[in-house]
């Protein structure tokens, strides 16, 4: 059968017919620098540069998904949050929009069209459609209620509500989910579909209990909604989350990105009759310092574990890249995907001394310098100086800083998410024993949850 584009094999395999492979989807973030060329700062204030590398990523790879996304601070940032870009690395949380539970009530939900670089990465999005929106999907980021209202206050502060003050943490967390409703209308609005990451519901993060108390209404309430406008949807939760895949399917999404954590085989026993799987090749240890050797093998891996799964397999990277993940490691990923072809037998699963050096020839492999039209201004964002902040509000920061990281160990719990953690109001999650931190004890309020023996707090 002759490759077909994304569009063609979404539709053949709902369609339950015949398709040349499984989808594959490397989750290309900040990458997509590299393939053009420019610096990461670059793609968060420019919507025509955004849109070009991402279907420049595309093209070069020819994976199953454009997704824009530059960091997950858009939605709180948009609300009053501080966030930071260095020149060529992934924008990170600076200062929260409040800095105490009494200013909860004073929030505003953002206006998409009008508030932060909203506005850019929906031009971004509309960009990336006209362009190739006919033959591959195309995705907008929207970070999950819960991780936005941590993004807000301060995940300090938001542990300390959820343990102390749970009504102020709904409040908080219904105010974020407003931003969430807002945004998703308008990605759909402008053609586009919404892809739901949600890292702070991570059970690396809380226990099942505080998901399914504070998470779990506003994702389900986000979904409904987006199924009500007639897209399905992708939920992505970091870290290990095999206690709230049940809670996961309930929030009604189609299909559940599972992280490296996760054993997929384990996950398609579990929940494979009632969702897609997509998953899940180790973003660091294989994409970023693997080989395209040892990146084939982990996708056979995945397949072996998940191909036969009822609802469906995607196989994808555990998380976003890293940025500097090598090309020769992407183009693998598809490589393999390829090589197994579909319907998967597993017989015929290549054996690893088989692969080296077999790369077929994709019509995907082309003009990287391809340019998006420029028919549509360039939105300028103005709050993007070299240093959008004032000395306050600097001082205020490293105070804030210091007061957030005195409370923590300095592991960090997700090293490719999209530098999540490296924020100072995320940085530093215990990942074992009982650590100090709020949210560490909220993972150990349910006595049978992993966590209590020493596993748990993306």
């Amino acid at each position: 059968m002759a490759e077909l584009t994304p569009n063609e094999r979404a539709r053949r395999l709902a369609a339950g017919a015949g398709a040349d492979r499984l989808p594959c989807v490397p989750i290309v973030g900040n990458t997509a620098a590299r393939v053009i060329g420019c610096r990461v700062r670059e793609l968060r204030y420019d919507a025509a540069l955004l849109a070009n590398a991402q279907v420049a990523a595309y093209r070069e790879f020819g994976y199953d998904n454009i997704r824009i996304f530059t960091d997950l601070y858009t939605s709180a940032e948009a609300m009053g949050a501080k966030v930071y870009a260095p020149a060529d690395e992934t924008a990170y949380l600076a200062l929260p929009a409040i800095q105490e539970p009494g200013q909860i009530d004073t929030l505003r939900p953002a206006d998409p069209q009008r508030d932060g670089i909203l506005p850019l990465q929906l031009e971004a999005l509309r960009r990336a459609l006209d362009a190739v929106g006919d033959e591959v999907p195309v995705t907008a980021a929207l970070t999950g209620p819960f991780t936005v209202a941590s993004f807000l206050v301060g995940a300090e502060t938001l542990t300390r509500l959820v343990l102390r003050a749970p009504s102020a943490a709904r409040r908080l967390c219904d105010v974020a989910l407003e931003t969430t409703l807002r945004l998703a209308a308008a990605i759909m609005d402008s053609g586009g579909t919404p892809s739901l990451t949600d890292a702070m519901s991570s059970s690396t993060v809380i226990s099942p209990r505080t998901f399914e108390q504070f998470s779990l209404p506003g994702l389900r309430t986000l979904v409904e909604y987006i199924h009500g406008r007639g897209k399905k949807v992708t939920l992505h939760i970091c870290g290990k989350t095999q206690p709230i895949w049940p809670l996961m399917v309930a929030t009604g999404a189609d299909c559940l990105s599972l992280d490296n954590d996760a054993s997929l085989a384990t996950a398609k026993t579990a929940v494979g009759d009632r969702v897609k799987l997509m998953g899940n090749v180790h973003p660091a240890a294989v994409m970023l310092q693997g080989t395209p050797l040892t990146v084939r093998a982990a996708v056979r891996e995945v397949v072996a574990a998940a191909g036969d799964s009822p609802k469906g397999l995607i196989v994808a990277s555990g998380c976003s890249l890293p940025t500097e993940t090598p090309f020769e490691n992407i183009r693998a990923m598809l490589d393999a995907v390829r090589e197994i072809g579909f319907p998967v037998n597993r017989e015929n699963l290549p054996e690893t001394h088989a692969l080296a050096g077999k790369i077929p020839n994709s019509k995907f492999q082309v003009n990287r310098n391809t340019q998006i039209p420029n028919s549509k201004p360039t939105l300028n964002y103005p709050g993007a100086p070299r240093h959008p902040f004032t000395e306050g509000e600097l001082a205020h920061a490293r105070k804030f800083a210091v007061r957030e990281e005195s409370t923590r160990t300095h592991t960090n719990p997700f090293p490719t998410c999209s530098r999540v953690s490296d924020s100072p109001s995320v940085k530093g999650w215990p990942r074992s024993g009982r650590g100090s931190s709020a949210f560490d004890a909220a993972a150990h309020e349910t006595p049978n949850h992993p966590g209590a023996a020493g596993e748990g707090a993306v």
